[in-house]
């Protein structure tokens, strides 16, 4: 005999679900004020694209280990928002319109080659 604890619920899960993307709207929202009203000398290139990355990125690991179902757009956004830190860090111009499109394209093969058909 089996039974399901109250963490493994669908309930549970939707209302983990509704959690997570408010903490994570809530943070994104700080994060940007905080960034605005600090000098802008004050303000390492790239932190504002960092702090998303992180935020986006982490609200995602933490959804995989409750088993609650990544976002893969969350997920996709939080890593062109590293890319992007990454590339102001540097102070390099990245494509970055470029490397969506290849996300995107390499997103929709990866998608259509590793599902199967119903």
């Amino acid at each position: 005999m089996t039974t399901a604890s109250v963490g493994d619920s669908p309930d549970h899960r939707a209302a983990m679900d509704r959690s997570l993307h408010d903490i994570a709207w809530g943070l994104l929202l700080t994060l940007t004020g905080v960034v605005w009203l600090v000098p802008e000398e004050r303000v390492p290139h790239g932190a504002w694209l960092f702090g998303v990355a992180a935020i986006l990125l982490g609200v995602n690991v933490i959804r995989y280990f409750n088993q609650v179902g990544v976002n893969a757009f969350s997920t996709v956004l939080g890593v062109i928002a590293l890319i992007a830190a990454l590339g102001q860090f540097w102070r390099t111009d990245l494509p970055l319109f470029a490397i969506c499109l290849i996300v995107i394209g390499v997103s929709l093969l990866a998608k259509r080659l590793f599902t199967r058909a119903t």
